[in-house]
């Protein structure tokens, strides 16, 4: 799949999953993100991992119909097009999954992410292109499931969870 056609699936899935949730509270960092990966964002020099998730590395590839795609920079271009040019809000909140490796690996402080009324964290999941993370409390299994169960995003093939591509790259 070529590049335009990767960030045309993207921004589709990207208007299909946007979810709304209500308003914000004290502590949230707001600006103009840079988007390091799926799941990675930087606001004003804070990083912030979407928290209770987890989706492929930038470099991470995977396989469709016996062709590998590169499923890492597609799931960083659906957060991309999930944000669609707006301002996102971050909430940080206490997770226990931002004590893994991927927290460590980024320096990210776990946080509740939204861009208008589109939460990044659910969306991702919904669209099939981050996963629920097994060590968060979020409650994103179920929308997990609903992802796997319509081959949506990464389920559309065949990939290595987050984790254990990491492990095997380290």
């Amino acid at each position: 799949m070529q590049a335009p056609a990767l960030w045309a699936l993207a921004l589709g899935a990207a208007m299909m999953f946007a979810s709304p949730v209500p308003g914000t509270a004290r502590g949230e960092v707001q600006g103009k993100p840079r988007i390091i990966d799926g799941a990675t964002l930087e606001i004003a020099d804070q990083r912030f991992r979407l928290a209770g998730i987890a989706a492929p590395a930038p470099a991470q590839v995977c396989h469709r119909a016996d062709q590998e795609y590169p499923c890492g920079k597609v799931a960083r271009a659906m957060l991309w097009a999930l944000i669609a040019g707006r301002e996102v809000t971050c909430q940080p909140v206490a997770d226990p999954g931002a004590e893994d490796a991927g927290a460590r690996r980024t320096g990210a402080n776990a946080a509740t992410c939204k861009a208008g009324d589109t939460n990044l964290n659910q969306s991702m999941v919904t669209a099939g292109w981050a996963l629920a993370d097994p060590a968060g409390t979020a409650p994103y299994d179920q929308l997990e499931a609903s992802a796997k169960a319509a081959r949506r995003g990464l389920w559309s093939g065949e990939f290595d969870r987050p984790q254990a591509w990491h492990q095997t790259t380290q």
